[in-house]
């Protein structure tokens, strides 16, 4: 008669499979070794280079979200930087809303840009990871 630990040892390494038969369970390297032949690697830079592009991602979010902010205020410091002629001033009926629209379209450009930092980011993070699989797969 099987005992608990006879019937435990044996849905260890066997299943039901779709017909309801039972099979044998694959251990995990054997995965990894037949999803490894099959698919290509995703991988396309180095460690270094990947942890180069996460610090510059961060402090590009960082910087650029910081930025749209006070462009969104309409922050006097940054006056210079905000793209207007002297027509913009002279045609305008209510001269500070046109530039308050270019600090606003400004302030979008730096958000848009900081969320291109973060799919920067997203992406390097994704290859230190597999990097970091990649020390430990033995080939």
């Amino acid at each position: 008669m099987a005992t608990r630990q006879d019937v435990a040892n044996t849905a260890r390494f066997y299943h039901f499979n779709a017909i309801g038969s039972f099979q044998r369970k694959r251990r995990s390297s054997e995965y990894f070794r037949l999803v490894n032949a099959e698919m290509p690697s995703l991988l396309f830079c180095g460690p270094k280079m990947a942890a180069c592009g996460m610090v510059i991602s961060i402090w590009g979010v960082i910087m650029l979200a910081m930025l749209g902010i006070f462009f969104s205020a309409n922050s006097a410091v940054l006056i210079e930087d905000v793209p207007f002629t002297e027509e913009d001033i002279r045609e305008d009926k209510q001269p500070p809303q046109r530039i308050y629209a270019l600090y606003r379209q400004v302030g979008i450009n730096c958000f848009i840009a900081a969320a291109i930092y973060l799919a920067v980011g997203a992406i390097s993070l994704c290859q230190v990871r597999l990097n970091k699989r990649q020390e430990y797969m033995v080939t």
